[in-house]
């Protein structure tokens, strides 16, 4: 992630919120992850999408934004976030401090390493209309191409959903 130099955040908010999402497309062999930063007064602060090349559902999908999503927190040092995901299953699988062992174990796992070493307020589960923002990157991603962009203001398509939050839903 060598653009993570170019990008430069102010921090003065008390708490940041991050959001992901994962989006997958089976008709390309790839998928789509994409990561949402906002300060507690809604500005955006940083976005982040990446294709992954490779068949994987949904769940890794999201998983691997989750481990996306905290890494970019920490590459930013972001001094203190909530992870935010739409999705109750993902959100609990993290939470959990049992051992996970299904397909996601060792991605959770990662994510729980970078999450220990960082100042994650906590994590939750936030309804898929306050998750739309990472939904329209999800979906904007299946479209782009560009492997990795990152960006420390919105495109003009996010301006346009804090501008009419009512439009697509």
């Amino acid at each position: 992630m060598n653009s993570l130099v170019q990008l430069e955040v102010t921090l003065v908010s008390n708490i940041f919120h991050v959001m992901f999402d994962g989006a997958t497309n089976s008709h390309q062999s790839n998928f789509t992850i994409e990561v949402v930063i906002f300060n507690d007064r809604g500005s955006f602060v940083a976005g982040l999408l990446k294709k992954h090349l490779g068949l994987v559902d949904a769940e890794m999908a999201k998983a691997i934004a989750a481990r996306d999503a905290a890494l970019l927190a920490r590459a930013l040092f972001i001094p203190n976030f909530r992870l935010e995901r739409n999705a109750q299953s993902l959100v609990r699988v993290i939470q959990d401090e049992d051992d996970e062992f299904s397909t996601l174990a060792l991605v959770i796992f990662y994510v729980k390493a970078i999450l220990a070493d960082t100042n994650v307020a906590s994590i939750s589960w936030i309804r898929r209309q306050e998750n739309r923002l990472a939904h329209e990157f999800a979906k904007f991603g299946k479209t782009c191409s560009q492997s990795e962009s990152l960006w420390n203001s919105p495109l003009e398509f996010v301006n346009h959903l804090l501008l009419f939050p009512r439009i697509g839903k």
